[in-house]
């Protein structure tokens, strides 16, 4: 299977997709523009952002993923697993990974994904049958961050990477061998911060969640 870029007659195809997983992806697309802006002005590392939905279209949480070390490429992919561990315990529609790839050194080492702008953060967005990319592409001047209209979409199924992997490890485990707030109190205890979004998403309802930073 040959990977499909954002050419004019695929794009529209794209967004349907996403929009019918998400209905409001282009709403979501801007919080994490916003987010990962101010981090970027501020000169921090942007780490892997994770945002999960249920089967309502609510989010039950947002979280970034711990920081790793600077030096050691495994504790990189550590810090994502220990992260993706959340979605098997939501038993989410859809999740979306979000990766600033001029902050992960680590990330795509081996160049084996289809991007095209210098400048990009990408969000993989995995459900049970649809795993797309979405390059947003932004250009950095003057300490600001500017985000351009020019997006890439590209499938990531057949792409041979250990992320990739992941995404799909972890969106096919069934039955998870701890508890939401179990791993939840493991990524706080970690340097996690998990933020509660929505009181009334499925796993929050089931566990009393509040909206909020959840602490152990």
């Amino acid at each position: 299977m040959s990977h499909i870029h954002s050419e004019k007659e695929f794009k529209p195809k794209y967004e349907e997709i996403l929009l019918d997983l998400i209905p409001n992806f282009h709403d979501e697309v801007v919080a994490l523009q916003t987010t990962f802006a101010q981090q970027i002005e501020q000169g921090n590392k942007v780490k892997p952002m994770l945002i999960v939905f249920d089967s309502n279209n609510r989010k039950p949480l947002v979280a970034f993923s711990r920081d790793s070390h600077p030096d050691v490429q495994d504790d990189f992919y550590v810090s994502v697993s220990e992260l993706l561990f959340v979605v098997p315990t939501v038993q989410p529609k859809v999740f979306i990974l979000v990766v600033d790839r001029n902050s992960n050194k680590y990330f795509d080492t081996e160049k084996v994904y289809p991007f095209v702008y210098q400048n990009s953060t990408v969000a993989f967005v995995v459900s049970n049958d649809t795993a797309i990319a979405v390059e947003i592409e932004y250009n950095y001047i003057d300490n600001k961050v500017i985000w351009t209209d020019n997006i890439n979409y590209f499938q990531i199924a057949e792409i041979k990477d250990i992320f990739v992997e992941m995404l799909f490890v972890y969106s096919h485990i069934d039955e998870p061998p701890i508890k939401y707030t179990e791993i939840l109190s493991y990524l706080y205890d970690n340097g996690v911060i998990p933020m509660i979004v929505d009181e009334l998403s499925d796993a929050n309802q089931v566990f009393v969640l509040s909206k909020g930073v959840y602490t152990t």
